[in-house]
């Protein structure tokens, strides 16, 4: 059997409850999984400032965490807000 590398996951309706909330659980066992070199990444519709509340909660602030955001239009290096990866539509796209 291999080793898991990397868990990626939505938020709403998979990484948080029904409220909204990340359960105590979910916190220690994603923890526990980082610990264990394990990368977690929140996939998310959401901008970076609308996750740094989770991230914060889970421990994924340093130089090897990494999220997804604007449903994978963007991955960013947590800590230093490096853009890894872009491809955001332009206003005059969006109109």
């Amino acid at each position: 059997m291999s080793k898991i590398k990397m868990i990626a996951t939505d938020i709403d309706g998979t990484l948080v409850n029904d409220n909204r909330e990340l359960t105590d659980y979910t916190i220690q066992t994603l923890k526990e999984a980082k610990k264990q070199g394990v990368y977690i990444v929140l996939c998310t519709g959401r901008p970076l400032s609308g996750v740094q509340n989770l991230l914060d909660k889970l421990g994924l602030n340093d130089e090897n965490s990494f999220v997804i955001t604007h449903n994978g239009a963007q991955i960013l290096n947590v800590k230093t807000k490096e853009v890894i990866f872009k491809s955001l539509l332009s206003f005059e796209e969006f109109k």
